[in-house]
């Protein structure tokens, strides 16, 4: 489906790039759906113990540096410590994390772009105003239609495919007017909510289930502090919060943990979900002269492209 884009016109007239709204719902699971309503004083504490042993786990030193869950560890420790503060990417990682897209991502991230200086090129040309700001406008029929946020995915196995996985980008800029010659500079943004699932199916609220290889994990669990809640279930009444069983291929001996085991913490008060932000390079095309090069200013590119 080819993408449909449009602008928005951001007021003001200073030469920077306007950064879009947060999307108006954050999708954070009401946290009622994580803990069954009675739950014993004892039953909570070792579901307390066993969440804050598993994020801290996959939170810790090994997890944050692994070589591709490292960003995932990172975000792991931020739930857990970072009070609900914004977890904020650099420019360089930005651009890192679009590189990483499946198929249709790459598709979105290069012609999101193409299509903004296109539009922002031929608002321009209509008008008189020396500078302008702009975002792209999401006008499809997707979910996100209506807001400045498209949706795209990293590339499976890779390490920004465990740290956001599916996410929102956003491109936002400004055009500069000399004469006939219009310099327009841009850069993209991302999005994403770092919280826990519990969503109904038509007949129950079924929390995401994700299984993690006990080897080597289980060098660094405490074993005892997970195995103590295996019996313990969700709202539903049938999904356990942690079990043991075969991963993904069917044979390997692996951890299963429920979202709502982190969803618990949330509910407790002991780990806050966050939003994760950024924003790549900023990038620049001219069209209409081959004036000298914009003078680089901090996260601009020094390559750009002239037409």
């Amino acid at each position: 489906m080819a993408l449909s884009v449009g602008l928005d016109v951001i007021a003001g007239s200073q030469a920077s790039i306007p950064r879009p709204p947060k999307p108006a719902d954050n999708g954070d699971t009401p946290v009622s759906d994580y803990v069954p309503k009675g739950m014993s004083a004892d039953d909570r504490k070792a579901l307390r113990e066993a969440g804050k042993e598993w994020v801290g786990t996959l939170g810790g030193f090994f997890g944050r540096n692994h070589p591709t869950k490292g960003q995932a560890g990172q975000n792991m420790s931020h739930f857990l410590d970072g009070g609900g503060k914004d977890r904020s990417f650099s420019a360089p990682e930005v651009d890192e994390m679009m590189g990483s897209l499946n198929a249709p991502g790459k598709s979105v991230a290069t012609t999101l772009p193409e299509k903004f200086v296109e539009l922002v090129h031929q608002d321009m040309q209509g008008g008189t105003a020396t500078i302008k700001r702009y975002l792209a406008r999401n006008t499809g029929s997707s979910v996100n239609a209506g807001t400045n946020w498209f949706g795209v995915t990293a590339e499976t196995g890779s390490k920004w495919f465990y740290a956001v996985g599916s996410f929102l980008m956003a491109c936002g800029g400004y055009a500069v007017r000399q004469g006939k010659v219009i310099t327009i500079f841009y850069r993209i943004f991302i999005y994403d909510r770092y919280n826990w699932d519990v969503e109904s199916n038509g007949v129950t609220k079924q929390g995401k289930e994700t299984a993690v290889p006990e080897s080597p994990l289980s060098i660094l669990l405490d074993d005892d502090k997970m195995d103590a809640i295996q019996g313990l279930t969700l709202p539903n009444g049938t999904q356990p919060y942690f079990r043991r069983g075969k991963g993904y291929d069917g044979k390997t001996d692996s951890y299963i943990v429920n979202d709502a085991l982190m969803g618990a913490l949330v509910e407790s008060g002991d780990a806050k979900n966050f939003d994760m932000v950024g924003a790549g390079s900023v990038h620049w095309v001219r069209i209409g002269s081959n004036l000298p090069d914009p003078v680089p200013q901090p996260g601009v590119r020094s390559e750009g492209t002239v037409r």
